[in-house]
């Protein structure tokens, strides 16, 4: 490089739209061409884009798409070139909402009138797969690439398809994937999940409210009053209590209060799921069952990597929420209950009498027919204690005895109620667990004999619950 061009390194390529070509006074025609001959030249050296967006591939792609199309009309895309020819570019589907997708080109994307190609591709970021665009661009037209770039991040920001939405996610090994369309969550149905069906004994109500779903419906005031919306909670108690309606109920508040909601379908990829949370955060974590994967007291390394991902490693001060169940709390390892990991554990145990008649009075509508209050009481007494499922059975069976009794269904009593209760009360003991019993032939008769002795008379049979035409139903010896 000559000592003249050396002087003039920060001589900058000014357009307009004069009729004049301006150069600095100490430079002449030589150090003119010279600089000009070595700018055509950097102008024209290809140089290579990676580029990486924080986002699922699909989505990302699809921003991509959409800022070219803005930018220029249309996405062109060009066949890749291989060993063994052409490979055509792709047009994959995308789902956008339940039951909806869209097109999104795949593959290598030119611009008109440029001299380069961008590429879409899978890349891996904290093991949860990314977009990841590379290229191939004459340095001269590179600010245009990346201005393209930037617009796609830009609709990533303001225009998420995922972002608010209740989301179903089996992260996969990126090796086991078949298509890039494997990278993608589904949209969950909630067009069906009846929030009033909901129904837990007062205290667990209260708990599920303030715990899980004030965050999410209280959100600016949390964030007011400097309330980490950053939480654990586990939901515990046994089959049938409501802990999967939880979970939808749950999906449908997040939808509606900007929140992202992703179910997963094990513990096992809490991390991956912290990963996607992050990017489409507030965002509630859901996974079921977690004993299956945090049973017993040792800590081996599963166990540490779950207890770190909830410990909040790679998720402080964010806005993430899990909320996990289990059917078997007394299985989990100790570590995993201990404040600062959990915030709530919440008993989600069967329904009480009250919780019962809420239940009865939702599962009959405006059949329930009543004289007395006492007499509804009486079947939230004889219903306490069972799953919602029962209660549910309950209701239906005490249709078809009103069947029997008028020929229709078009009203049902407490009484009918506790026909209907006191069948499925013997139906639900022979599902219990029989302990074995040792006794001799000789001792269980005379336990029998003893038990009758000591009541003083043989048991009676209890009596049919009548349905007089005026005046109290009566269902003595049902209660």
């Amino acid at each position: 490089m000559t000592t003249q061009a050396l002087k003039h390194c920060d001589v900058e390529l000014l357009r307009s739209d004069t009729q004049e070509i301006t150069i600095p006074v100490d430079m002449d025609l030589t150090a003119l061409l010279d600089w000009v001959t070595r700018r055509i030249v950097d102008e024209n050296q290809k140089v290579v884009i990676d580029h990486t967006i924080d986002c699922m591939p699909m989505e990302g792609a699809h921003a991509l798409a959409t800022a070219l199309s803005n930018r220029y009309g249309w996405t062109s895309l060009t066949p890749k070139k291989s060993w063994w020819g052409d490979d055509p570019p792709r047009v994959v589907s995308l789902r956008t909402g339940v039951g909806e997708s869209v097109g999104v080109p795949w593959g290598l994307m030119v611009i008109p009138g440029v001299n380069g190609y961008l590429e879409t591709q899978i890349g891996q970021r904290q093991g949860t797969p990314v977009l990841r665009i590379t290229g191939e661009v004459q340095r001269k037209n590179e600010p245009e690439f990346r201005a393209i770039i930037h617009e796609a991040e830009r609709l990533l920001a303001t225009s998420s398809i995922y972002r608010g939405n209740a989301l179903r996610m089996q992260f996969i090994n990126p090796s086991d994937a078949t298509s890039v369309e494997d990278f993608q969550p589904e949209f969950m149905d909630l067009s069906t999940v009846d929030e009033d069906q909901l129904v837990f004994p007062e205290h667990v109500e209260a708990m599920i409210n303030a715990s899980v779903f004030g965050p999410i419906e209280n959100t600016e005031a949390c964030r007011r009053n400097g309330i980490p919306l950053k939480r654990g909670n586990l939901l515990a108690g046994p089959y049938g209590c409501g802990k999967t309606l939880t979970a939808k109920v749950l999906a449908k508040k997040c939808a509606r209060n900007g929140w992202t909601f992703l179910l997963i379908p094990n513990v096992d990829q809490l991390a991956q799921a912290v990963e996607f949370a992050r990017r489409y955060q507030p965002c509630v974590i859901f996974s079921e069952d977690i004993d299956q994967a945090l049973t017993g007291s040792r800590r081996d390394s599963k166990v540490n990597e779950i207890l770190n991902v909830i410990d909040g490693i790679e998720s402080k001060d964010t806005e993430i929420m899990v909320v996990l169940t289990t059917n078997h709390v007394e299985r989990i390892n100790a570590a995993m209950l201990r404040p600062g990991r959990l915030d709530a554990v919440i008993p989600v145990e069967p329904p009480d009498a009250r919780a019962a008649i809420r239940l009865v009075e939702k599962y009959t509508g405006d059949l329930l027919r009543m004289h007395d209050l006492e007499d509804l009481e009486a079947v939230g007494e004889r219903l306490a204690g069972q799953i919602p499922a029962v209660i549910r059975e309950v209701c239906e069976r005490s249709k078809l005895t009103a069947i029997a009794r008028t020929g229709d269904a078009t009203e049902i009593y407490p009484a009918d109620l506790l026909v209907a209760a006191e069948g499925m009360k013997q139906q639900m003991r022979l599902l219990q667990p029989q302990e074995p019993d040792d006794r001799s032939d000789l001792e269980k008769a005379a336990a029998i004999v003893g038990s009758a002795l000591s009541q003083g008379k043989a048991p009676s049979a209890q009596p049919e619950p009548t349905y007089p035409k005026n005046g109290k139903i009566s269902h003595a010896g049902l209660v």
